[in-house]
């Protein structure tokens, strides 16, 4: 007897999907080519698109074929847990962009992972996806582990000697100033910041120019290591000789990320050579003061010296 029909007006979902759509056209081909593993997923952890990285990792990983509208927890870590995986979406879920690092331990093999949340907004400023990206960070941890353990070897030799060591963040100008280093220069250790500049402050100024060509050398390539004698100034108002010794640590591609290296206090023995050079000087101006012929021969007659 009756028929009903209700109406609902569609036009703003119609619009956000013809949006939607023009953009997946435009950077489909970025995000399908990209090494990123891409996962964009609904509120309800359901995964709403996927580039081919994605697919090839959870096949290599999982041995799924990964579709739509499966779920993302199907696919989470055993290092990173359902619990700890859901808080960080919960997280993404209140507007905020959150990445963590992982060690994976999979049928794939061993590797590093990072991973980020970041929430998709509507033109309403509404949330309604999460894209969700991973990318493969081992190399970058097995640089800073080799990094780490080539400090670790420099700290243990330098200790040995009581030089001072110091790390330089080529990339970010982060300096480090080992307590040694400050010590041999007069200073407690909170009396000096471990910031850039800190060592040509203190560094005489006839030795500025060849510090920073040593330097120079060093992270182009023309030398291997460094090796310097210079002067610092010490807290009690003078400045003392140091050998100065460094080496270039690189990453994958070849760039010096950090510069290592340490300091040995040398200044006794540039003294006894400062005076063995007076001496010299003394003993040729007395020579040459001599009015007579004079000559120094060893126990073998040979000359070693005249005037």
């Amino acid at each position: 007897n009756y028929i009903a029909v209700s109406v609902l007006d569609e036009t703003e979902n119609y619009k956000l999907k013809n949006e939607l759509e023009e953009l997946q056209t435009e950077i489909k081909p970025l995000f399908d080519s990209s090494f990123q593993r891409f996962y964009l997923c609904d509120l309800q952890y359901r995964i709403v698109a996927f580039n081919k990285s994605a697919a090839d990792l959870i096949l290599k990983e999982f041995n799924h074929i990964l579709k739509r509208g499966d779920s993302i927890l199907n696919f989470v870590a055993d290092e990173v847990g359902i619990d700890s995986f859901k808080e960080r979406f919960s997280e993404a879920l209140q507007d905020k962009r959150v990445s963590f690092k992982v060690n994976v331990h999979s049928n794939a093999g061993n590797y590093w992972k990072e991973t980020h949340f970041d929430p998709i907004l509507n033109a309403k400023g509404e949330i309604i996806r999460v894209l969700i990206w991973t990318v493969d960070i081992t190399e970058q941890e097995q640089n800073k582990q080799v990094l780490n353990e080539t400090k670790e070897r420099y700290a243990l030799i330098a200790q040995s000697t009581n030089d001072g060591l110091w790390d330089w963040n080529v990339k970010t100008n982060e300096v480090e100033l080992s307590d040694r280093w400050k010590r041999l220069l007069g200073y407690q250790p909170d009396e000096l910041e471990n910031e850039f500049g800190v060592h040509d402050s203190l560094l005489h100024s006839d030795d500025l120019e060849k510090s920073h060509k040593a330097l120079e050398d060093l992270i182009l390539g023309k030398t291997d290591t460094l090796s310097i004698e210079i002067r610092l100034f010490h807290k009690k108002g003078y400045y003392i000789w140091v050998k100065e010794r460094g080496i270039a640590v690189k990453d994958e591609n070849g760039e010096v990320q950090h510069v290592m290296g340490s300091i040995t206090d040398i200044t006794p023995m540039k003294k006894a050579e400062q005076e063995l050079i007076r001496r010299e000087k003394r003993y040729q101006n007395l020579l040459k003061a001599i009015p007579d012929l004079f000559f120094i021969v060893d126990d073998k007659g040979n000359y070693v010296d005249y005037n």
